[in-house]
């Protein structure tokens, strides 16, 4: 047959197979969510189960372990993990009827990831087609956003809340009026109950709100109604909240910026979420030029009339949403002098709904174009989640069994773990015969010189409720003639070695397996005869 015979053949499937495929999830949207569920459960529980939980996540498990609501609460008021109640109370929920464990403690973040992209569907749906918002609903799950679906902390709550609280705003106007108004208050509720900078997507829907009001000339006085009502939690947060700054500020003259924010930081911001999202996007270019040189993208006459497109009030609210970490930028200069690119990660929501809006504009009538990027988004995210990524630098990680080569001989001698969030992930997932000998040595004077030193506090907050071994660094010096030390060469927040060699102790490197080192820190003989007729000092 002559090849451009099996060239015509091909587009021809291509087209009937696009043609019927998008017919099929417009005329099936509840058996295409239930499909994209089956496969977004199976592989994100599969990424809870095999990925061990880190230092943030072991804040979220052992205060939802607290014997009482009222614990838990008094927790929360300490200020060492400043994040509102919602997290902890689903995740002891979780445990209450799945038993601990890491899928249990991931499980909210699972559903609220999950419910953020099906509200996204039904957002962009009804402005555009079922098809290209299945194509806006997949986009999260091969970006950054999609590493907080399976974390157990409150950034997967806040997406899933941000996304409800659009949905019903978009409502707002529909014959279920009172329904979505109640679905807004709702929303932004979760919302700040989940996380603080949830507040953010308040300047989304109030720039979205504003923009109805001009164009309409008139106030819906109702839906402002609506959003003040979700911000009805933080009264009782501001406690918390307040709690959380001085608890920075008892250690600085002044609250410095964790992280100073900058204008170039916003690019790095959209390069890092949208990053992952590469591969799938250069597979779908590709096929598409394909499809394009077989002709396969031709317009097809629809027999059924499409949505125009999204309202302007609509079009600037998910502008608005894109534009969360301007907003976040902002508020750093100003007020909190903090800017973590996770606090405005609902920017997903905007970048996932202007996709499907654009398809909606520019493709409409050819299919192939919506499935192709549908199915490389799919495809990309089944293979990223089979096929672990490598990096050029393996790292190594902490010691968590006696076998372990690195872990010294049983001399007695207690070791000392430099890092903060190192330590606590030993002390959750090591054997008993390493746990019983780590501890962290602390001294926040000390600690708020580098350029993080939240981790160390924390666990200052978290020792009084949580039998960890976290010391303060004069009384075990005091205490002790010689220590083990693991240091991690790469990082950058580690001061207790080098602060060691300034007291003058003796710090010998004994071992090191690539960025692990272990040290041997000895008290010199003049500090011995100093300490001569003091108290009594272990081995």
């Amino acid at each position: 047959m002559p090849l451009w015979k099996e060239a015509d053949k091909m587009r021809t499937r291509m087209q009937v197979f696009a043609q019927r495929f998008a017919r099929e999830v417009e005329e099936r949207k509840l058996w295409w969510l239930a499909l994209f569920t089956i496969i977004y459960l199976f592989f994100t529980l599969l990424n809870a189960l095999r990925k061990p939980l880190w230092f943030d996540e072991l804040f979220t498990v052992y205060l939802a372990r607290l014997p009482s609501l009222g614990d838990l609460w008094s927790a929360l008021g300490s200020g060492f993990d400043p994040n509102p109640p919602l997290p902890y109370l689903l995740t002891r929920f979780s445990f209450g009827v799945l038993g601990e464990g890491p899928v249990a403690a991931r499980l909210p973040a699972v559903v609220g990831f999950w419910s953020m992209c099906v509200c996204l569907f039904f957002f962009v749906r009804r402005s555009s087609s079922a098809l290209h918002a299945a194509v806006a609903m997949a986009l999260p799950l091969v970006t950054t956003a999609y590493l907080y679906a399976y974390e157990a902390r409150g950034y997967a709550l806040a997406l899933g809340s941000s996304a409800l609280a659009l949905l019903c705003w978009q409502a707002v106007d529909g014959p279920r009026r009172g329904l979505a108004l109640g679905g807004l208050a709702l929303g932004v509720a979760l919302g700040v109950s989940s996380h603080y900078y949830a507040v953010l997507a308040l300047c989304a829907l109030g720039l979205g709100e504003l923009c109805r009001t001009l164009v309409r000339r008139r106030l819906d006085l109702l839906a402002w109604l609506a959003m003040g009502l979700g911000l009805a939690p933080l009264a009782a947060y501001v406690p918390l909240m307040r709690r959380a700054v001085d608890e920075v500020a008892l250690y600085t003259l002044r609250m410095e910026r964790l992280k100073e924010p900058a204008v170039g930081r916003l690019t790095e911001y959209y390069t890092v979420l949208l990053g992952p999202a590469l591969p799938a996007m250069v597979a779908g270019l590709t096929a598409l030029a394909v499809a394009l040189k077989l002709g396969a993208l031709e317009k097809s006459p629809t027999a059924e009339p499409t949505p125009a497109g999204p309202p302007w009030h609509e079009l600037v609210a998910v502008v608005g949403f894109l534009l969360l970490p301007v907003f976040l930028h902002l508020g750093a200069l100003v007020v909190t002098g903090a800017y973590m690119d996770r606090y405005a990660l609902p920017a997903i929501v905007g970048c996932a709904s202007l996709l499907g809006f654009l398809l909606h504009q520019t493709a409409r009538g050819r299919p192939e174009v919506g499935v192709i990027l549908l199915g490389c988004f799919l495809g990309w995210f089944v293979v990223d989640a089979l096929v672990p990524g490598r990096v050029p630098y393996t790292l190594r990680g902490p010691v968590l069994d006696a076998r372990d080569p690195m872990f010294p001989p049983a001399d007695g001698r207690p070791i000392a773990v430099a890092n903060a969030m190192q330590y606590l992930e030993m002390h959750h997932h090591a054997s008993p015969e390493v746990v019983s000998r780590i501890c962290y040595l602390s001294d926040p004077q000390r600690a708020v010189r580098q350029p993080d030193f939240i981790a160390e506090l924390a666990l200052r907050g978290l020792r009084e409720r949580v039998p960890i071994r976290v010391e303060e660094y004069a009384g075990f010096l005091a205490a002790h003639r010689s220590f083990w030390v693991y240091h991690n060469a790469l990082n950058q927040v580690e001061w207790l070695v080098e602060q060691l060699a300034a007291d003058g102790w003796r710090v010998e490197l004994l071992g090191q397996d690539r960025d692990l080192m272990l040290f041997l820190v000895t008290r010199r003989e003049a500090q011995a005869d100093n300490a001569a007729g003091g108290p009594p000092v272990s081995r």
